[in-house]
């Protein structure tokens, strides 16, 4: 961070942009010290939620100058359409210049039938966020205590959880879970039980999330292929499993989890026997 902001102190930057949580490992970025970094130097903060699914306005507090989303992931869920949207924050201190930039009779390069899908899907938004921040934070709760563990990344753990509270929406039952349908795993042993959890899981497999049904990918393989050292320099181990869950019921997917991680205990333990 403290890099960044000497960087945008003494070169013209034109955006931060930044992930809130980011993808894969839900980490949550300082965006109050982010926006104050951008804004004392005319630099544009823009913010990814699409991970936060909505839990979140990043634009609290003075922080993001333009709001990016996927609507393609949780605001559609149905993994059938392509979309995307973008916000701008009307108390920005830039935003009659970036609004300037908005072209609000051209081309939304969005076809109708998309947007009708779009509307049909999302309809029920608000009731499927619920149940799957509820049922991502039992899982998570599982895995956490689960031997095979070794690493969950989710943003109600450890620091993400402080960075993320301040900018969560305004909701009535303030004590319902509001993280998200994402988070990530690292197993103990490497490659080999990783592979086996990951081919044990009869749950869909995939690259996109936010869906209405769990989905799972070993994400470093997927997007960092020819950079595996470089994404492991970042943080990101070469064998971490990103996880969306769906809306089945709770038990139904723990019970697919419980039995992939119960096969790659074995495979770790076998290997471990057969090494002494």
């Amino acid at each position: 961070m403290q890099e960044m902001e000497s960087i945008v102190a003494k070169e013209k930057i034109l955006g931060i942009w930044t992930e809130m949580p980011s993808n894969p490992l839900l980490s949550v970025p300082d965006l109050k010290r982010l926006a104050k970094c951008a804004h004392n130097n005319g630099t544009v903060l823009v913010v990814d939620d699409t991970v936060g699914s909505y839990n979140v306005n990043a634009m609290k507090h003075g922080c993001a100058d333009l709001v990016v989303t996927s609507l393609s992931k949780m605001f559609s869920g149905t993994c059938n359409v392509m979309a995307g949207s973008v916000v701008l924050n009307p108390e920005s201190p830039l935003a009659k210049e970036l609004e300037s930039l908005f072209d609000p009779d051209g081309d939304s390069f969005l076809v109708e039938a998309d947007v009708d899908i779009l509307l049909e899907s999302s309809n029920n938004l608000a009731e499927r966020l619920a149940k799957a921040n509820a049922t991502t934070v039992e899982i998570v709760r599982r895995l956490l205590n689960h031997p095979a563990v070794k690493e969950v990344y989710y943003p109600m753990l450890g620091d993400a959880k402080n960075r993320f509270d301040p900018f969560l929406n305004p909701l009535e039952e303030k004590d319902k879970p509001r993280y998200g349908p994402v988070l990530s795993i690292l197993l103990h042993g490497g490659l080999d039980p990783a592979m086996a959890f990951y081919d044990a899981l009869k749950s869909a497999k995939g690259a996109s999330l936010g869906t209405n049904f769990t989905l799972s990918c070993p994400y470093p393989l997927l997007a960092h292929y020819d950079e595996l050292d470089f994404a492991e320099s970042c943080g990101v181990d070469r064998n971490l499993i990103r996880i969306s869950i769906g809306q089945e019921d709770c038990e139904v997917i723990w019970a697919d989890f419980k039995q992939a991680l119960d096969i790659a205990s074995a495979l770790r333990t076998s290997e471990t026997t057969a090494s002494k």
